[in-house]
């Protein structure tokens, strides 16, 4: 009689163990390697950002040399990433223990502020709102002074024509934008350079600023002041004194506008008053109003050394160091913290 022993019920076989075994190898070799320092970022890097520091681009990715780079996928790091307002794109690269990220950022021309808010004006005419966090990377931009909105969008379409040739190391060459009228040309701006020189420009003209480095080589001399004209593709070299005695001209007219209680109309290019609007209204001068307020700006109203700066073509007050916008009559001071001006809501003292 032939017996076959038959497996207990519940035992497993040779080829069951040998998988669970292998099984267990894997999750172990793993585990080993992930709790190991060989699961390290060893090489991290980013590339093409320029507004935004590689530090603050790892920070917002949540990754540094301790981070096991492959318990954290590419698509979350990029979503993260992407979150930041000037990210026009990004990808994230790994290549055995090496991180890279590749940014492309919204082309920046300069910032302004608005209702206490910062922005970041890009070569589209998109306004970014930049987060408080942010603010010391505006140092590399031009403050944007005063420029009206369809003057922002002028500008912008302008140096949209020549984008190729508009470079962060040009743009940062420039420490101020603000409006600027002469007499052939009430919509001008002037550019003030962080080297000391002025460049005065129509819009249409705005396409001849990439050839700006070029001219430097020629120029002798510091705090020049040179014009850029398109018609005839050149920028030519004037003297400072000619094209800022028609500004020191309008600046007395604005402020003697606003001393005697009017309103500089910029869109008419003279002085209005409230009582000539009221009577278009039809308003009775002698009619019952109440009682116009003091000015709640006594004491910097009374400064009496406010003095005309030609660098910023606005007023200031040596002996306090605030400013004063020529055309609003607002006051300002500038906040070392911010890297810009801050407009002063009440009287300081």
């Amino acid at each position: 009689m032939l017996i076959v022993n038959k497996p207990k019920r519940g035992s497993f076989s040779l080829r069951t163990i040998n998988i669970i075994c292998i099984v267990i190898f894997v999750l172990s070799s793993f585990l080993l390697y992930c709790i190991s320092d060989d699961s390290k970022v060893r090489v991290l890097s980013s590339e093409g950002n320029y507004f935004y520091t590689d530090q603050q681009i790892y920070d917002q990715a949540h990754i540094s040399l301790n981070t096991r780079m492959w318990l954290f996928p590419e698509a979350l790091m990029e979503k993260q990433i992407s979150n930041l307002n000037l990210i026009e794109d990004v990808e994230v690269k790994k290549s055995e223990n090496r991180l890279v990220i590749q940014i492309k950022e919204k082309m920046p021309i300069g910032y302004y502020i608005e209702d206490s808010k910062y922005y970041v004006l890009t070569i589209d005419n998109e306004p970014v709102e930049i987060d408080s966090e942010y603010k010391s990377n505006l140092i590399h931009l031009p403050f944007i002074s005063e420029l009206s909105k369809s003057q922002r969008k002028e500008m912008c379409n302008e140096l949209k024509k020549d984008e190729k040739n508009i470079t962060h190391d040009l743009i940062e060459k420039i420490s101020q934008i603000v409006p600027f009228q002469s007499s052939y040309d009430d919509n001008m701006i002037r550019l003030i350079m962080r080297d000391g020189n002025s460049v005065y420009t129509s819009m249409d003209s705005l396409k001849m600023l990439s050839k700006y480095s070029l001219v430097l080589t020629q120029l002798k001399g510091n705090s020049a002041c040179l014009l850029l004209d398109a018609a005839h593709n050149a920028i030519d070299k004037i003297d400072c004194s000619d094209i800022t005695t028609n500004r020191k001209e309008l600046v007395e007219k604005i402020n003697a506008c606003v001393q005697d209680g009017g309103h500089w109309d910029e869109e008419e290019n003279e002085c209005s008053y409230q009582d000539e609007k009221e009577n278009e209204t039809g308003i009775d001068e002698d009619s019952e109003s109440e009682e116009v307020p003091d000015s709640s700006f006594a004491y910097l109203d009374s400064i009496a050394d406010w003095t005309y700066d030609e660098n910023s073509g606005w007023y200031i007050s040596p002996s306090t160091g605030y400013y004063k916008s020529p055309y609003t009559n607002e006051y300002y001071m500038w906040d070392n913290q911010s890297i810009s001006f801050v407009l002063l809501e009440k009287d300081p003292q």
